[in-house]
Formats: structure tokens, C-alpha cells, sequence
């Protein structure tokens, strides 16, 4: 795993909880203490992987490969 992987796999593992579904990457990045470039490159690396484009697809994703949200939303 590359270093920078490590530190955002590392970073995303400490602040569990400390941001809430739907983060910009922009409140991701402040929490995960990493550029906000860094951030939209592991999330298009991310896209690439599962095969989508956008976050909703993202999303819809996770959900059919068993990834349930765990705090529902108001």
C-alpha cells in the first residue's frame, strides 16, 4: 500500500464518527488533515474501482455490496 494510502486509510480509521454521511471534501479533508486534492484523488481512485462517476452512484454502490449506512438521516 502506498504511503499516502496508508496515511489517509490511517487518518479516515481515527476519525470515524468525527464527521457525519454526506462530508464534503472539503470537511473530510480538514478531518482527515489532507490536501483537498488528495481527497478528490482517492475518491476518483475509488470511482474508478467501482466502476462509477458520482457519488450518488457511489452510494448505490456501497448499499448493493452490502455497505448500509450506520446512522440514519433526518
Amino acid at each position: 500500500m502506498a504511503r499516502a494510502t496508508r496515511r489517509f486509510v490511517a487518518a479516515r480509521g481515527r476519525s470515524r464518527g468525527a464527521h457525519h454521511p454526506g462530508a464534503t471534501n472539503d470537511e473530510i479533508a480538514r478531518t482527515c488533515y489532507l490536501s483537498i486534492n488528495s481527497v478528490k484523488s482517492y475518491i476518483r481512485s475509488a470511482y474508478r474501482k467501482m466502476g462509477v462517476e458520482r457519488r450518488s452512484q457511489a452510494v448505490l454502490w456501497g448499499v448493493q455490496n452490502g455497505m448500509e449506512p450506520t446512522v440514519a438521516r433526518s
